[in-house]
């Protein structure tokens, strides 16, 4: 380890006293799991919002088998490490981006998302940003009280921004066949697709804080994910041959097709959320360990020859993970949109994943 934890906690001080990047706390200790962790998402707002979860380690080592994830969809994860990361397990946020507009006043902050997104600056041995204070409006106050440590940069750092709105969702469709629904092409960026036949709906667009959720398929009028829907796309489809309507999801929020007469809508893929991992020295993610904000996958629901098969999967979130030590990747790092459902069903967008060195 170049750094090792002696200097990493020095820099963590560093954002009271001026000078240096910040890497927590310490609050919350060593943490070398001995079985799966799910942190308590405060702040909650139904089952698909929520403030951004913050935890303050010195070092976090993810065993083997274990899993360490929010308890519901919510405005991200803040992982703050003064000393090392360590992942053979699972850390995820997977199909838990908030179901909530950034434009709108919201967490414990009451605070929209700036125009100008979620910011987060830190010194970088070859950047050349300005930027006198991180913004994590909309957040909620642990984050905003967290990140307010970090020092101004000014012409040595670099702003690490997430956008207030991603990329659109994917347009849905109509036709009489399978074939011209299938090519119903995924948007970039952390947006999706709708479900693509007979009616699809189209899916919701991105936001700060996860990948757009998808469309239900099939149908007479298949519902679209609302818009900045990061936690799931449409509500119910209606159905050929049974009784339902098309009913859109308030931003999102999932949405199972009916069943009945043979052919029904799928349940549509929840959108990965925003992760941001702030280690002071080494993030190593063993064999076997994995970091993932994708989206989930389009899931085929009700009964009959062709039941529920047409659901699109959630647009991928955003990760960003930035060390002052090394970095090494022996797992994986997922920030892909989930899998549509087979037979008409898109896949999400794409989501990001920025791996940077910082000072």
């Amino acid at each position: 380890m170049p750094l090792g934890a002696s200097k990493a906690a020095l820099l963590a001080m560093g954002g009271a006293a001026g000078g240096g990047n910040y890497f927590g706390d310490d609050s919350d200790g060593t943490l070398s799991t001995s079985g799966s962790v799910t942190y308590t998402v405060a702040n909650k707002n139904g089952s698909y919002d929520g403030d951004m979860v913050v935890k303050n380690y010195t070092d976090l080592t993810i065993n083997a088998g274990h899993t360490v994830k929010p308890d519901q969809p919510c405005r991200g994860m803040l992982i703050y490490c003064s000393g090392d990361l360590s992942v053979s397990g699972s850390l995820t946020i997977a199909g838990q981006g908030s179901c909530s507009d950034p434009s709108i006043s919201g967490g414990s902050d009451s605070s929209a998302v700036s125009a100008t997104g979620i910011r987060l600056p830190m010194f970088t041995a070859s950047g050349t940003d300005t930027l006198a204070a991180a913004d994590f409006a909309g957040c909620g106050s642990g984050a905003v009280g967290a990140v307010a440590n970090q020092d101004s940069i000014s012409g040595d750092g670099t702003i690490f921004t997430v956008s207030r709105a991603g990329a659109s969702g994917g347009t849905g469709c109509s036709s009489s066949g399978w074939a011209s629904c299938n090519t119903n092409q995924a948007s970039v960026g952390n947006g999706t697709t709708g479900g693509a036949t007979l009616s699809a709906g189209g899916g919701g667009g991105g936001s700060a804080w996860g990948g757009g959720g998808s469309g239900t398929a099939h149908g007479a009028a298949g519902a679209a994910g609302s818009c900045f829907s990061g936690g799931g796309g449409g509500g119910s489809a209606a159905c050929d041959n049974c009784s339902c309507s098309a009913t859109a999801g308030s931003f999102g929020c999932g949405g199972g097709g009916c069943s009945g007469g043979g052919i029904s809508g799928g349940t549509a893929g929840d959108g990965g959320g925003l992760m941001f991992i702030v280690v002071g020295g080494d993030v190593t993610i063993n064999s076997g360990g994995s970091i993932s904000v994708s989206g989930d996958g389009g899931q085929a629901t009700g009964g009959g020859a062709f039941g529920g098969v047409r659901a699109g999967g959630g647009g991928g979130g955003q990760i960003f993970i930035l060390h002052s030590g090394t970095y090494t990747n022996n797992g994986s790092v997922n920030y892909s949109g989930g899998m549509g459902a087979s037979k008409g069903g898109s896949s999400g967008g794409t989501g990001g994943l920025y791996q940077v060195q910082v000072s």
